[in-house]
């Protein structure tokens, strides 16, 4: 178990302990990139929320929870590579030949 803290650039800003599980071997550059790569993590489900309607959800079971959150990433996913040909202006769909 590794500890790294995480400051926050600012004027009354204190250090934040972060646990890490991983094997013993773990360099402190990974641990650092890996608790960095959170706020992307945060990003996308917040994208999900607005883009996706991942917090429109109304189920009774585990199962249909499991289902609308997969077909909400599963939507954002299509939303994220339509945007992504939208700005190279291909076509969605490949010319056939």
């Amino acid at each position: 178990m590794s500890t790294t803290f995480r400051r926050v650039v600012a004027a009354n800003s204190n250090a934040l302990p972060q646990c890490a599980n991983g094997p013993a071997t773990a360099r402190l550059v990974d641990l650092a990139w890996i608790a960095g790569s959170r706020w992307h993590v945060e990003e996308a489900f917040q994208q999900a929320k607005s883009e996706a309607g991942l917090d429109h959800y109304q189920v009774r079971t585990w199962r249909a929870w499991c289902g609308h959150i997969t077909l909400s990433m599963l939507a954002l996913a299509w939303l994220a590579a339509s945007k992504s040909v939208a700005a190279k202006g291909d076509s969605p769909t490949p010319a056939k030949t």
